[in-house]
C-alpha cells in the first residue's frame, strides 16, 4: 500500500445511472446531482437526505490536482466505497443525452 498511486481507469456507464448516484463536491460539502440538494457532507452521508439515493460516485469541480488527491485520500482514509468520476466527462455525457432526447420522436 505504501507504493500505491492514483491512476485514471476508464469504464463505460449509463450517464443517467451516474447522475442518480453522484454527489458533486467542493472540499467537504456537495450537491446531490439527482435532486440538487445542497450542503451534503460526502464523508458522513452515504445517501442523499432528500431523495434517499445512495451515493456511489463523487465528482468535483476542482481542477487542482493536489485538491483532487486530497479528496481521494479522505475517501480512502474514511473507508468509503465512492469512485471519483471526471466531472467534465459526466457533464458531456449528460448533455449528449439531453440533446438526443430533444430530437427523439414521441
Amino acid at each position: 500500500m505504501a507504493n500505491e498511486k492514483f491512476v485514471r481507469v476508464y469504464e463505460s456507464f449509463d450517464p443517467e445511472e451516474l447522475k442518480a448516484h453522484t454527489i458533486v463536491i467542493d472540499e467537504l460539502e456537495g450537491q446531490c446531482l439527482n435532486c440538487k440538494t445542497l450542503g451534503i457532507n460526502y464523508l458522513k452521508n452515504k445517501v442523499c437526505p432528500s431523495c434517499q439515493n445512495e451515493f456511489r460516485y463523487v465528482a468535483t469541480n476542482a481542477r487542482n490536482r493536489e485538491l483532487i488527491i486530497k479528496i481521494l485520500g479522505r475517501i480512502r482514509k474514511e473507508g468509503l466505497s465512492l469512485k471519483l468520476v471526471e466531472k467534465e466527462d459526466l457533464d458531456k455525457a449528460l448533455a449528449r443525452d439531453a440533446l438526443s432526447d430533444l430530437f427523439r420522436k414521441s
